[in-house]
């Protein structure tokens, strides 16, 4: 199986799965971001290369936000119990903290840094997107749609102008060697496009 059809396939099951999970709200789209989010939380401190223990503190904030948020929507005891964990929240921060003193392991600091990052640089974009989910589901799925579409714009403009004779103009080829220029650009100019079909219908 070729590389596109192997991305073809994957995407379209991913995509299968977020619109659903955005059209009918109720629970799909709490459990599978939650998922997603202590995933993506979690891969962030594998790549910094933090400590085992660090990625178990990042999880357990990641999830006590995320359920924080997910609860406030209901009613009743429920709301009282996610604006109690958003409470606790700031607390398992701090006490990742603490323990990286207590421990007195190597860069303390650098660590509680990258569970800071972590947070803050993918965390936060995650409840964001739960923010938009309550205002206007159709808001939200046209974000999904433009980055998608950008994606694909970004590969298929990439990889044709590869097959040039001169090929095409990498990026930043220590980090990923197949990003390149022309891709950006194709992968803004479908973006653009989007977003105006969007914004008309």
């Amino acid at each position: 199986m070729t590389e596109l059809w192997k991305r073809t396939l994957f995407g379209a099951l991913f995509v299968a799965c977020v619109v659903c999970s955005i059209l009918f709200p109720k629970y799909a789209f709490g459990l599978l971001f939650m998922v997603l989010a202590v995933w993506a939380v979690d891969e962030y401190i594998r790549l910094v290369g933090a400590p085992l223990r660090l990625r178990w503190w990042s999880i357990a904030a990641a999830v006590v936000a995320w359920a924080g948020v997910q609860l406030i929507h209901l009613q009743g005891i429920y709301a009282t119990c996610g604006s109690s964990l958003l409470v606790v929240y700031p607390l398992v921060v701090m006490a990742a903290l603490t323990d990286e003193l207590w421990r007195k392991a190597d860069n303390p600091v650098a660590n509680w840094g990258h569970l800071l990052c972590a947070q803050m640089m993918v965390l936060v974009p995650f409840l964001t997107m739960d923010i938009l989910l309550q205002m206007d589901k159709w808001l939200l799925l046209a974000l999904f749609v433009i980055i998608w579409v950008n994606d694909t714009g970004a590969y298929c403009v990439g990889s044709l102008t590869a097959k040039l004779p001169k090929g095409n103009h990498k990026m930043f080829v220590r980090v990923s060697p197949k990003k390149s220029w022309e891709g950006l650009v194709g992968g803004i100019v479908f973006a653009i496009a989007a977003a105006l079909l969007l914004n008309h219908f």
